[in-house]
């Protein structure tokens, strides 16, 4: 369904009649954007997006990741025994919260909040110099200092970054909706957090991904439907596109043909859409 008004604020511009989410399974389904180096997060950035989910099952489901544990690479963005967790891998270590306990760094502030209330949550996450926060409806969750040395990101080559499932193998897949996921190469202010939570921006100076689940791609035209074929399944040359124009496009995984899947795309947005704001 459409909202008619906005869960978590005003009233805003009508909602348009294409407005959709990526649903996932929770099971195989995701989107590999690939090791783009637009997405190179060293040391300061801002990932966002909106969520909703009704899983209870206390186990680990990611919304954004390109961390490998097994080499210790990258960040990670997701949910555990349904609250928020970050893991961030530096140069100098691991560090993260999950649970209300923390590695290899200070609780600042830990809420404790849950999110798996079948409602739309926004989810935004910054990185400075070794300290991360994690705003929940535009509200300060989670603020943790790494107590480690050298606080750069680490990178391994050849690991991706996704949408819906953590980077290493099959496992951690997000069970539920995600929408407008963002990532800007700066820290934005709560200010900024709160501001844009309810606005669908794509480009900017400072945005280097930005997939809004409205467009794909299929190479030779822009597709708005909810059902892909006659399977419910996306084409096999359908990309999640990316609307920053640094060309980061998805590819869909776990949705194939004649699997049964239902279609990726459902028809409820976490807010109505607002354009040239």
């Amino acid at each position: 369904m459409l909202p008619t008004s906005l869960q978590h604020g005003t009233r805003r511009a009508p909602p348009l009649s294409n407005g959709v989410s990526l649903l996932l399974d929770g099971i195989d389904e995701y989107v590999n954007m690939g090791v783009p180096v637009e997405t190179s997060l060293i040391d300061d950035f801002t990932i966002e997006c909106w969520v909703r989910t009704d899983n209870t099952d206390n186990g680990s489901h990611d919304f954004v990741a390109n961390r490998w544990h097994g080499g210790g690479s990258g960040v990670l963005v997701g949910m555990r025994t349904n609250r928020l967790r970050c893991f961030f891998f530096t140069v100098g270590g691991m560090f993260f919260i999950q649970n209300g306990t923390a590695s290899n760094a200070t609780i600042n502030l830990d809420l404790g909040d849950t999110i798996n209330d079948d409602a739309w949550h926004h989810i935004a996450t910054t990185y400075e110099a070794g300290r991360a926060k994690m705003f929940l409806d535009g509200v300060l969750s989670i603020d943790i200092t790494s107590t480690l040395g050298n606080t750069d990101i680490r990178y391994i080559a050849g690991k991706e970054l996704h949408i819906g499932k953590d980077s290493a193998g099959s496992q951690e897949f997000w069970d539920g909706e995600i929408d407008e996921v963002r990532i800007s190469s700066r820290v934005k202010s709560i200010n900024e957090v709160v501001r844009d939570q309810f606005r669908q921006l794509s480009s900017g100076a400072d945005i280097v991904g930005s997939w809004s689940m409205e467009t794909l791609f299929d190479g030779t035209r822009a597709v708005f439907n909810d059902r892909r074929d006659v399977s419910g399944s996306p084409h096999a040359t359908d990309l999640l596109k990316d609307g920053s124009g640094n060309d980061i496009d998805g590819v869909f995984n776990g949705f194939g043909a004649g699997t049964g899947d239902l279609s990726p795309f459902q028809r409820d947005v976490p807010f109505e859409r607002e354009y040239g704001r």
